[in-house]
């Protein structure tokens, strides 16, 4: 069944990632990090917004954009240093995705970014040029109060995506049937 929210999701999603986009180039000119904009964020870009045209209503393309919003905020993250108030927008996405009414596409969104913690998160502390956090707030109980706070995020708001699913669903095919 092809669910209009899905669709309207989509509409929204490609201007979120178009907007992330352009918050990267933004970031880019305060630090002179041009190079991920373009290298990184372009592809990052590109693919949801293929898939939610050539798969509109396949599970890919909501998982594409799952992947490619929290991609944008750990390139926002990287450009500005580790910053702390850019792990807000990993959240204000998780928020976000709740549109699609999918739990999997939180809990892949949700996947994401537990690797991308957990990757970035070694490199730092090995000395690697890879950042997740801000110098002096590398540690383990950094990494352990945001995955806290990731996982509850994710579980909530699958669980209410779940929910409005079942609700929307219902109220589509009763409009159907009248």
């Amino acid at each position: 069944m092809i669910y209009p929210w899905v669709d309207s999701a989509n509409k929204i999603f490609r201007i979120v990632v178009i907007v992330q986009w352009l918050i990267s180039l933004f970031i880019a000119f305060f630090t002179s990090s041009w190079t991920e904009p373009f290298l990184l964020g372009l592809p990052i870009l590109a693919l949801p917004i293929i898939l939610s045209y050539t798969h509109a209503s396949k599970p890919i393309s909501r998982y594409a954009f799952a992947i490619a919003v929290q991609l944008f905020a750990a390139l926002h993250i990287q450009q500005a240093y580790g910053m702390t108030e850019l792990h807000f927008e990993i959240f204000v996405m998780l928020a976000f995705l709740s549109y699609f009414r999918y739990w999997k596409t939180i809990a892949v969104a949700s996947a994401t970014v537990a690797v991308h913690h957990v990757l970035f998160y070694f490199v730092q502390s090995g000395g690697g040029a890879l950042l997740i956090f801000e110098e002096g707030r590398v540690s383990l109980h950094t990494l352990a109060i945001h995955a806290a706070f990731a996982v509850a995020e994710g579980v909530l708001l699958g669980i209410m995506a779940r929910s409005s699913f079942n609700e929307a669903s219902g109220a589509l095919i009763l409009n159907k049937i009248v």
